[in-house]
């Protein structure tokens, strides 16, 4: 269940943000959220229903809360799924119809190939790309590879305090993720009660 959700939720934000309305992004979240959570539940419960029903009824039961949920996100989402740029929704939608080049985008993830951040580096729109992994976009890995993109990869614990930082006003932050490896070279370091920390910027407007 962990590694399900350290996978699947920074991709799932990304798509119930660029394809749910603005006005029913609170909707959706709520309905992914409860999702995580039941299934973490249901897991929990798997053994003891499997004892008392038999392992087919257990599916079904399964199953069919997935069918309920799977309604109440069809009941969210709009049923068009146009992909296009000129129909794509939200801002990066914006940003590709105009053209925008040499973007520094701060995301923790680039999308898939064909939505999100992956319609920016088909059109080769995004300068830098600051990350906390590669995710799942195959356009995003070669362009990285090549050496067409440039890229900085952070952890995603110092990625969310960087970018917490710069909202609430704060200058930089220190953090222990990345002390004694290549993240923290050319950094300030500094101990705190006997352990090291990297001082870590916040994220500035180019």
């Amino acid at each position: 269940m962990g590694l399900f959700c350290a996978f699947s939720t920074p991709t799932a934000y990304t798509l119930i943000t660029e394809m749910v309305p603005t006005d029913r992004i609170s909707l959706a979240t709520s309905i992914y959220g409860t999702g995580v959570a039941v299934g973490g539940a249901l897991a929990s419960l798997l053994i003891l229903l499997d004892n008392q029903i038999g392992w087919s009824q257990t599916s079904l039961a399964i199953g069919l809360v997935g069918l309920v949920c799977a309604f109440l996100v069809a009941a969210v989402i709009p049923s068009d799924d146009s992909r296009t740029y000129d129909s794509a929704p939200g801002a990066i939608a914006e940003l590709v119809a105009m053209n925008v080049n040499n973007l520094t985008c701060i995301s923790n993830n680039a999308g898939v190939d064909d939505f999100g951040l992956g319609l920016l580096l088909q059109k080769h729109q995004i300068k830098k790309m600051v990350s906390s992994y590669v995710g799942e976009n195959d356009e995003f890995e070669r362009q990285m590879l090549s050496g067409e993109l440039d890229v900085e990869l952070i952890p995603q614990g110092t990625l969310a305090e960087r970018c917490r930082a710069a909202q609430a006003g704060f200058p930089a932050v220190y953090t222990p993720a990345g002390f004694g490896t290549e993240v923290a070279e050319g950094k300030e370091t500094r101990e705190f009660d006997g352990k090291m920390y990297v001082l870590e910027h916040a994220f500035k407007a180019p």
